[in-house]
């Protein structure tokens, strides 16, 4: 089986997939390469600059060669997905509703920029031997008043730890320039973060940060959540996800029950209640 899915994808259509270095969130792009290489799929990275469906590539660029035993599975992850027009029992019956609740377009998913080659091109690749890893980005540390994180996957989390440590944290409202570099609206905007804090959260999460004895006029102050997750008696399936989703970014919550819900003071303990449905 291996032996047919290598000699398939070696004649192309497609041929590979490629993930360019340059990515609206870089942490995102090294989770995806992660969970290909964490089912024993096998990703290499370009050690010199080439050309591959009409299109430069730097060196540092990751390629997945879909001509190896692992093939069929990352197209299947990755391609786009495009739902069945699937009509039962008559052609006029409405359209039968996926049962899945999420496509396996891991790309679209995350927001991850992949492209598909159909055809054979010429690169010298080396496998990458452990986990790919997204590049850090920290800047002026001893400037403590202003620190602009770029929006990313990871900046809930590194909102959650600094909310902790007692940090104000707000989005920017408008476009910020901060030590040359031009943050858009929406950009996080954090003060009273001690510069060693700020220092080891950007460089756990890989998240870009700058420092700027500057204050941005115009944001919308954020707090810590109040969250309550409601989950009816017996489990609910939409439940589990939203706790997995909310503990991976370090979110605290409070699991609710009918009761909690029927409390008078309901409204003095909880900002938001999460229900999932049945």
């Amino acid at each position: 089986m291996n032996k047919r899915t290598i000699e398939l994808f070696q004649k192309g259509s497609p041929y590979a997939v490629v993930v360019p270095k340059a990515q609206r969130d870089p942490v995102a792009a090294a989770k995806l390469l992660q969970l290909v290489q964490a089912q024993a799929g096998e990703v290499s990275v370009a050690d010199a600059p080439f050309t591959a469906g009409g299109r430069e590539y730097p060196a540092g660029t990751y390629v997945m060669l879909l001509a190896q035993p692992h093939g069929r599975f990352i197209k299947d992850l990755l391609e786009p997905q495009k739902y069945p027009d699937i009509r039962w029992p008559f052609a006029t019956a409405p359209i039968d509703r996926p049962y899945d609740v999420t496509a396996w377009s891991l790309g679209m998913l995350m927001g991850v920029d992949t492209i598909f080659v159909d055809r054979p091109f010429e690169a010298t690749l080396t496998l990458a031997k452990g986990d790919v890893q997204a590049p850090g980005r920290q800047g002026q540390r001893d400037r403590p008043d202003l620190r602009a994180a770029a929006r990313a996957e990871r900046s809930a989390t590194a909102m959650n730890r600094l909310f902790k440590e007692g940090a104000e944290i707000g989005w920017a409202r408008d476009e910020i320039t901060v030590n040359g570099r031009t943050f858009a609206p929406g950009a996080i905007v954090v003060n009273k973060a001690k510069p060693a804090t700020m220092a080891k959260i950007a460089e756990e999460l890989k998240i870009p940060v700058e420092a700027a004895a500057v204050t941005a006029t115009n944001r919308l102050a954020i707090k810590a959540p109040r969250i309550a997750l409601f989950e009816p008696w017996g489990g609910n399936m939409d439940a589990g996800w939203t706790r997995l989703l909310l503990e991976q970014h370090e979110f605290p919550y409070t699991w609710a029950a009918s009761p909690d819900l029927r409390a008078p003071n309901l409204i003095e303990r909880f900002d938001v209640i999460v229900a999932g449905r049945r």
